[in-house]
């Protein structure tokens, strides 16, 4: 940091990165509760229980496949209509999620405890994947496949609130639960709606429990 008076640095720059956890319910396309994340920290102190902080940071939202459940009519290229035949029909999606966040926020000390509390305000811009393959056959004969990655990007405010102790000197641990807000996009082949295959958004939230170790410079 750079010490701008005799009571110490007044700004700090550190490191932080951890896992996060996420409820499944809310979570349902991705079909995992697990994230990851790397960031870079900074303070100022306004006195010795009080700070402004903020950060840059990297997330990843792990996926895993899941099976997309067929609709129950399907259309074949001249217009015809069939009933998909779960036997032989499969529609698999993995669904990835990542990108960066902003935060601004403030922290005090509780009491005299290593111990403050922290809360604020992030911006995340986060870009969502749908991974598709699928082979969709219906009797009478209706059948195509498909295969291929769609993706968005999208722009959305959160808040976090959480807490924060220094181990020793320069090595912190915090618990935050932050809320992340994106669009997930999902590929629609032509045979689900008789329409040309297209995209569709849908506004998702997601209230994340992240874990985090770090070290100031």
């Amino acid at each position: 940091g750079l010490s701008l008076s005799a009571e110490g640095p007044s700004y700090e720059l550190g490191a932080k990165l951890g896992p996060g956890f996420t409820p499944t319910s809310s979570n349902k396309d991705q079909k995992s509760n697990l994230s990851l994340h790397l960031a870079l920290t900074g303070r100022y102190k306004l006195s010795e229980a009080s700070s402004l902080i903020g950060e840059v940071i990297y997330r990843y939202y792990r996926a895993d496949d899941w099976e997309k459940p067929l609709p129950t009519t399907v259309y074949s290229a001249s217009g015809s209509t069939g009933t998909p035949s779960p036997a032989s029909s499969i529609d698999t999606r993995k669904n990835e999620l990542d990108g960066l966040g902003l935060s601004l926020g403030y922290r005090r000390a509780i009491g005299a405890s290593k111990w403050s509390w922290q809360a604020g305000v992030n911006l995340n811009w986060l870009k969502s994947q749908d991974q598709y393959i699928g082979d969709v056959r219906a009797v009478p004969t209706v059948s195509q496949g498909f295969a291929g990655v769609v993706s968005n990007n999208s722009i959305k405010p959160g808040v976090f609130a959480g807490v924060h102790s220094f181990i020793n000197q320069d090595l912190f641990v915090e618990f935050n639960l932050v809320t992340v807000g994106y669009n997930q996009v999902t590929f629609v082949p032509y045979n689900y709606t008789g329409q040309p295959s297209h995209t569709e958004t849908t506004s998702q939230n997601k209230l994340v429990l992240e874990l985090s170790a770090g070290f100031r410079f």
